[in-house]
């Protein structure tokens, strides 16, 4: 679910960037740095707050750090400006990494010595599948949310409508994942003293 939700959000940020607001594709790919930036920094803290706290706790507070912050996302506009795209961004997709990090050992470590390739592709898999699951739903809905039915339609106000109603959805889709993950992490949490 967060990689059919990143991967389609993702996708939808150039044309709020470049149509929506105006920047061109230089500023544009700038801003969207900030993001793996955000991830880069998130991902050796998600390591220790693992060790800390353990991977399914980190992996359950990643999954409603990304949640909050997709809704952050939501809150863009035509009148946002490029710092607060880039905060917000640097926040929603270095939440990934408190998902992300604990998620990859705790597959892996799980798995037998001898089943641990199987559960390294499954991983992929399944990451792949929501990735491409993502670029279909997420821009469907941004494409619906605009209410246009060409690029060339694309006004500074429809665009932002789209991205705004976009990340709304996306966050609906995040608050399931929200409760799958109680359901399946915190039985799981090993409290440490």
């Amino acid at each position: 679910i967060i990689y059919t939700v990143i991967t389609g959000t993702i996708l939808i940020l150039p044309f709020y960037l470049q149509q929506g607001k105006g920047y061109s594709t230089a500023i544009s790919g700038l801003l969207i740095s900030a993001g793996p930036l955000g991830c880069a920094i998130f991902t050796p803290i998600s390591g220790k707050i693992a060790k800390k706290i353990g991977n399914f706790a980190t992996m359950t507070l990643g999954i409603i750090a990304f949640t909050i912050g997709i809704f952050l996302m939501s809150t863009l506009n035509e009148n946002s400006s490029a710092v607060y795209f880039a905060i917000i961004f640097f926040l929603f997709d270095g939440s990934l990494a408190l998902f992300q990090t604990p998620n990859n050992a705790s597959i892996i470590s799980l798995a037998k010595p001898d089943k641990r390739g199987l559960a390294s592709s499954l991983l992929n898999l399944s990451r792949t599948m929501g990735q491409t699951t993502g670029a279909a739903v997420i821009v469907t809905a941004f494409y619906f949310f605009t209410g246009t039915k060409s690029i060339d339609k694309f006004t500074s106000v429809n665009t932002a409508a789209g991205v705004h109603n976009t990340f709304l959805f996306a966050t609906g889709i995040m608050v399931i994942a929200c409760i799958i993950s109680f359901k399946i992490f915190i039985p799981r949490i090993k409290y440490r003293n």
